[in-house]
C-alpha cells in the first residue's frame, strides 16, 4: 500500500489512523477519498487554523492525476495534505520532525468536524 507500514497502528480518533511511511515519517490517514473531502480539509486548514498554502503539486487544479500534495505552513512546521486515488487522504509533517504537532492537529480536526 504505497510503502506505508501499518504495524503498531494506533487510533488517533475514532476515524483517523496513524502509520509510518517508508522513511519512518508519521502519517495520519484522514477520512475521505474524493475531491470534495480533500477540499474540506483544505478549508479547515486555512479557515480554522490560519495555515498558509505554500505549494500545490500539481499546480493545475484541473490536472488529471492519481496524487495531489498540498503543503501548508502552520508556523511551527509545514504539513503536507496528500490525496491519493488509491490510498485516500492523509497528512504528514514535511520533514517528519514534529509527530506531536501532527497528532494534536488531527485531534483538533476531529473536534472541528463533529
Amino acid at each position: 500500500e504505497g510503502g506505508r507500514r501499518k504495524e503498531n497502528m494506533s487510533e488517533v480518533s475514532r476515524t483517523f489512523q496513524e502509520s509510518r511511511d517508508a522513511s519512518n515519517r508519521l502519517t495520519i490517514e484522514l477520512d475521505g477519498d474524493d475531491n470534495s473531502e480533500f477540499l474540506t480539509y483544505v478549508q479547515i486548514f486555512v479557515e480554522e487554523f490560519q495555515a498558509k498554502l505554500v505549494q500545490k503539486v500539481p499546480e493545475d487544479d484541473n490536472a488529471i492525476t492519481d496524487d495531489r500534495f498540498w503543503d501548508f505552513d502552520f508556523g511551527t512546521c509545514t504539513v503536507v495534505l496528500h490525496s491519493s486515488h488509491y490510498l485516500g487522504i492523509s497528512m504528514h509533517v514535511s520533514d517528519g520532525s514534529n509527530d506531536e504537532f501532527l497528532r494534536q492537529l488531527a485531534q483538533r480536526i476531529a473536534s472541528t468536524m463533529k
